[in-house]
């Protein structure tokens, strides 16, 4: 048979494939027919008609396209993915019907860039007008079975423990908790007897995580996909799965619970890469959640108070597109450019409406789209946050300006500092500023104040990667300790306070200390982990840390237990984190002042504060253009982090140029 032929569409046009019926060795049959978008109505799906459509959610999977589609004018080649997917649903086809569907590798001429770039900026608009979006996820088995089981059980059991105010922002009773995960109050019914929720190491527990590392919940553009759905079903295999018990099954709940599929526990740390596909799939439902919840009295309401009480919740449920990049740069998508295009219109700022970016374009070089988006979303909501993200630690290419982030190809850690502590205002509560320069786009001009010069930096492990040794964590630790030592005639400057200059170390180190046991445990922990750190490491033992820790006066004075020491340890090396898998070095400046400095950090970089910008950042004096300045990155630096500069008399904003 022929390859079939695309003709040309017209504006607003799309293509939708009738699928004919047929049983599993007939061949794969159906027609496309070109409509209206604007004519589809959204309703419930019935055959034999184009006034409304299904739209189809999957993974690619491997570029080969070994099977066909025929239709009545030629045959389009498919995926072995799509081609599997599109055969369990003609099961589901009467004998004498038919059903209309889109998929984008069959409704799009995947081999017209120009026609590709106007579908993709309809996607949007055709999976919210579908009367249904259906999700794949791939044959059914025994591990599937296990899995969805386990997911059914954890959410039906946790959700009775309510929702832990540190998670939620308050205290969430089993029905709240329903309600935000938009599942209906009748089927919230507490397990039998025998239903009971096995211990954490049963496999079962890694079988249900694993069940997220199937590639759909991984794949950038299924975020979208799911949240604009007007309604969504997940297939595996012949059986249909509701979205909203996948979601309830990836989800924190009360202090009460004891396990979840994010780890041990309720504070819920990611383990492993294994659970990754959770966070993800945990992120979009939330934003598939806002949106319906805004449609429901009892919804709004919650969801506002929620919001009032937590700056984070109210950051995430108003999310623009660059904070969406930040939260899905580890998603997958073939092409780079589509990075920045499969996520607008879930954005806030982009689907109320009169935000236009740039328009998808696959001809140009994906280093002039990323730059082309760069200068557009600097100025847009969010911009303070992707320059707070950006810098020469990201190591982006030469081609990149060192303000810009470069989400099309990102070598993001998995945390980073910008991500933590939202009480941080270095900069007070003023409004960010970026211009860009009308000669050179490529320069920006920003509002800052210098700060001081970095006089010393560690030569600390720069660790960027998600797994740290026990050996990294002491050599960091000693490595900030020699660095402090040699500060100790300069930091009374910064801090002239004794209680705040002891507390200097330990809080530098951390990053994040208000995330943690009270300060005394935390100083009394960094004291421990510091002392077996420094000590000869062939020799060094717990013991005679412990003994040398206890020949400290205020040690004494704390009559510290050892299960309050033990918490300040495991409190002090979480902190020592987010620090750590960013590469942050600890440092020190001219005044005094103690930091974690972005990895490339040298002697003779400037801290500054910049206007809008909750965190402190690092320049370098551009050693190309005379006057300008190159990003090195955000730091943190102690007793600066919530505005104290702002109040210092010879305190004013000037123009700071980067490139």
């Amino acid at each position: 048979m022929a390859t079939y032929k695309y003709t040309n569409l017209e504006s607003g046009e799309i293509r939708v494939l009738e699928l004919f019926p047929g049983v599993d060795n007939d061949p794969l049959q159906g027609n496309l027919h070109v409509v209206q978008l604007s004519d589809q109505q959204f309703g419930p799906h019935t055959e034999n008609e184009t006034t409304s459509f299904e739209a189809l959610s999957y993974e690619w999977g491997s570029d080969s396209k070994p099977f066909t589609l025929q239709t009545p004018t030629g045959s389009i080649a498919l995926t072995e993915s799509l081609y599997g997917f599109l055969v369990r649903i003609r099961r589901e086809i009467d004998s004498n019907k038919t059903r209309c569907l889109w998929a984008d590798a069959v409704c799009i001429d995947q081999d017209n860039t120009l026609e590709k770039g106007v579908q993709v900026r309809l996607m949007p608009s055709i999976y919210s007008t579908a009367s249904h979006v259906l999700a794949d996820l791939g044959e059914w088995d025994a591990d599937a079975e296990i899995a969805l089981g386990m997911i059914d059980l954890h959410w039906r059991h946790n959700i009775w423990t309510g929702g832990d105010a540190a998670v939620y922002g308050r205290t969430m009773t089993p029905e709240e908790m329903a309600i935000l995960l938009c599942i209906p109050l009748d089927e919230l019914k507490k397990p039998g007897d025998d239903e009971t929720l096995p211990d954490e190491s049963d496999e079962r527990w890694e079988t249900g995580r694993r069940f997220f590392s199937k590639g759909w919940f991984s794949r950038l553009w299924v975020v979208q996909e799911f949240v604009l759905a007007q309604d969504i079903t997940f297939y595996c295999g012949q059986h249909h799965i509701d979205w909203r018990h996948l979601f309830a099954g990836c989800q924190l709940y009360g202090r009460d619970a004891t396990v979840s599929l994010l780890g041990s526990g309720s504070t819920g740390r990611i383990d492993d890469f294994s659970s990754s596909g959770v966070v993800l799939f945990s992120a979009m439902g939330w934003f598939r959640s806002f949106r319906l919840l805004r449609h429901s009295p009892p919804g709004a309401q919650l969801l506002d108070d929620i919001c009032s009480k937590s700056k984070t919740w109210s950051q995430f449920a108003k999310c623009n597109l660059v904070n969406l990049l930040q939260i899905f740069r580890h998603s997958r998508c073939k092409l780079p450019q589509d990075r920045y295009h499969a996520l607008t219109e879930v954005s806030s700022d982009f689907c109320k409406g009169g935000v236009s970016g740039p328009a998808p374009d696959y001809n140009s070089g994906i280093t002039e789209i990323v730059l082309r988006w760069g200068r557009f979303l600097i100025q847009q909501p969010g911009g303070e946050n992707m320059l707070q993200r950006a810098g020469l630690w990201a190591a982006q290419g030469s081609a990149m300006p060192t303000w810009m982030q470069d989400f099309a190809n990102s070598k993001a850690t998995i945390v980073e500092l910008s991500n933590q502590e939202s009480s941080y205002k270095a900069a007070g509560d003023t409004e960010f500023e970026a211009s860009l320069c009308p000669e050179s786009p490529n320069f920006i001009t920003l509002k800052g104040w210098r700060l001081d010069e970095v006089v010393d930096v560690t030569q600390a492990p720069n660790t960027t990667f998600d797994v740290i040794s026990e050996r990294d964590i002491y050599d960091y630790v000693k490595a900030g300790c020699e660095v402090w030592a040699r500060a100790k005639d300069r930091y009374p400057i910064a801090y002239p306070d004794n209680l705040v200059a002891t507390m200097a170390p330990v809080n530098a180190l951390c990053a994040n200390p208000n995330r943690g046991p009270m300060p005394w445990k935390l100083l009394a922990g960094y004291w421990y982990v510091a002392i077996y750190s420094c000590m000869p490491e062939e020799t060094r033992t717990w013991e005679q840390a412990a003994s040398k820790l206890g020949q400290l006066e205020w040690f004494r004075g704390l009559d510290c237990t050892q299960e309050e020491l033990m918490e300040g340890v495991q409190g002090f090396i979480r902190g020592m984190a987010t620090p750590m898998m960013q590469g942050l070095r600890p440092a020190t400046t001219q005044g005094g002042y103690f930091a974690s400095a972005p990895s490339m950090t040298v002697v003779g970089d400037e801290v500054w504060i910049i206007k809008g910008c909750r965190l402190p950042l690092v320049f370098r004096k551009s050693q190309e253009y005379p006057d300008l300045y190159q990003l090195v990155g955000s730091c943190y630096c102690y007793g600066v982090m919530s505005g104290q500069m702002l109040e210092k008399e010879r305190f004013r904003f000037e123009d700071i140029m980067v490139h």
